[in-house]
């Protein structure tokens, strides 16, 4: 396995585990509590927001 083969799950492990959502609350924190919510259609909604998130975080750091 190469080192590029790595990066990727790096910086995702670094954008999802960020503190960035305060200085008391971690974004994987927020994202697991998003996984729990009751109502189908908006926990359905919540999630396509998170992968759409991560997709966004990867390419931005792809393109530095």
């Amino acid at each position: 396995m190469t080192d590029e083969q790595i990066d990727p799950e790096i910086g995702f492990n670094a954008w999802f585990n960020d503190d960035s959502y305060g200085p008391y609350s971690y974004r994987c924190e927020w994202f697991f509590g998003d996984c729990e919510v009751g109502d189908v259609n908006t926990r359905k909604d919540l999630l396509y927001k998170w992968i759409h998130a991560a997709y966004c975080a990867g390419y931005e750091e792809g393109a530095e």
